[in-house]
């Protein structure tokens, strides 16, 4: 599964909000480096993010120096790569820049498979709520829908304009709709083969129902339609990096099945 951070996109993303961009051999392939330069001061700081394969040491060592980098920090994908990050000095950080664990759906199963490994509660409700309506929304629907009703923002209005220029026809927003009102809306990110759940928001009234979870179905049915062969949850409660908060929504997010994969988590080191 190709990941976001991989992505041509996400690198053009980053680069217009302030981002150097650069690459790194990775065994046959090469992954995008991420430097953000520190204001003021002649350092910065380099990430490498759910690359793949071996890194070239030689050539980020020689991106290090150019970019007068302090510290960097690498989210590997596999216990090699972590062995041979550590060999270099590299120490596994409480936290995670990136979520340590995801849920994915097999998006190659059918429809009623898809259904049957979703709790009786979620199916229950799937049938029950056929009153909800599911369409296709503007960005600026969704985004003042998250200003009302997100818990936190992760994304200035600068930051979300810019993504939405580097991504293309690779996102889409889609609204959970009842008695013509807005209810939730979720934000799709796409690659090659997958399909990301970005972004969402409730409403107050929302929060009651189950439209969201019908939201959530229909998105995965928009997703097969496209090809995709994976909807990936973008993280879930993870116990080695514990965040309370998560608790709620990653449990709500097991109830449609799959399974889950946990990546090593993030590895730092200062130069």
């Amino acid at each position: 599964m190709e990941d976001l951070r991989q992505t041509k996109e996400w690198s053009r993303w980053l680069s217009s909000t302030g981002w150097v961009v650069a690459a790194i051999r990775t065994g046959k392939k090469e992954s995008p480096v991420f430097v953000r330069k520190i204001p003021l001061l002649p350092i910065s700081f380099m990430k490498i993010q759910r690359y793949e394969g071996q890194l070239d040491w030689k050539q980020f060592n020689e991106l290090r120096k150019v970019h007068h980098v302090l510290w960097s920090v690498l989210e590997p994908t596999t216990d090699e790569q972590v062995a041979d990050t550590k060999k270099r000095g590299y120490r596994l950080m409480r936290d995670t820049y990136l979520p340590g664990k995801t849920r994915i759906i097999d998006l190659t199963k059918s429809e009623p498979a898809l259904l049957s490994e979703m709790s009786e509660n979620f199916r229950r409700i799937i049938k029950k709520e056929s009153e909800t309506k599911t369409k296709q929304i503007t960005s600026d629907e969704f985004y003042a829908g998250w200003q009302k009703w997100a818990k936190s923002l992760i994304l200035t209005r600068f930051q979300f304009d810019k993504l939405l220029e580097a991504f293309g026809k690779k996102v889409e927003f889609w609204a959970a709709e009842k008695d013509g009102h807005l209810l939730s809306a979720v934000m799709l990110l796409f690659t090659s083969d997958a399909c990301f759940y970005y972004q969402t928001w409730t409403s107050e009234a929302g929060r009651h129902g189950g439209e969201h979870v019908v939201l959530v179905f229909e998105t995965m049915k928009r997703a097969k339609k496209l090809g995709k062969k994976f909807y990936n949850f973008e993280g879930v409660f993870d116990k080695r990096f514990p965040m309370a908060k998560w608790g709620g929504f990653s449990e709500f997010k097991r109830r449609f099945g799959g399974y889950e994969v946990e990546y090593p988590g993030s590895f730092m080191k200062w130069f």
